[in-house]
Formats: structure tokens, C-alpha cells, sequence
């Protein structure tokens, strides 16, 4: 629950897609609703996310996803 406005996207990453490294404006939460892939938050490791992952972003965090295959988000 928020008060605050809130926005909605689905994306569809095609093979070898990527939301290229940027820093999150304001929380940002990524919703894996098919397929799988990868996400990075800064500098650190990559993180294997699939089909009913979530990954929450925190205003100002830098970060990254990548689709090896086809991802929809």
C-alpha cells in the first residue's frame, strides 16, 4: 500500500536482452513473470532470478538485469 503514484511496465527481453546499468529514481521492484535471467545490484555478483522472483531496488541503487533467453518482467 502506497499513497504515493505508482507506475506499472511489463517488458519482454528478447535473447541476449539487458536494462542496462542505471540508478533506480525511486523503489523499484522487478517482478520475474517468465523465463529467467540474471540481475546485478551495483558492483556486486550476478544473481540467477527465474518465473516468480521478485527483486526489490532501493532509490539510488545502481543495478542491471540481463535475459540470456527470453525473459518477460
Amino acid at each position: 500500500m502506497t499513497d504515493h503514484p505508482t507506475h506499472i511496465a511489463i517488458v519482454e527481453l528478447c535473447e541476449g536482452g539487458n536494462i542496462g546499468n542505471h540508478e533506480a529514481t525511486v523503489p523499484q521492484m522487478l517482478l520475474i513473470l517468465e523465463g529467467e535471467g540474471l540481475v546485478r545490484a551495483g558492483n556486486e555478483p550476478e544473481v540467477k532470478v527465474a518465473s516468480g522472483d521478485a527483486v526489490l531496488w532501493r532509490k539510488g541503487e545502481r543495478h542491471e538485469t540481463v535475459s540470456p533467453g527470453r525473459m518477460k518482467l
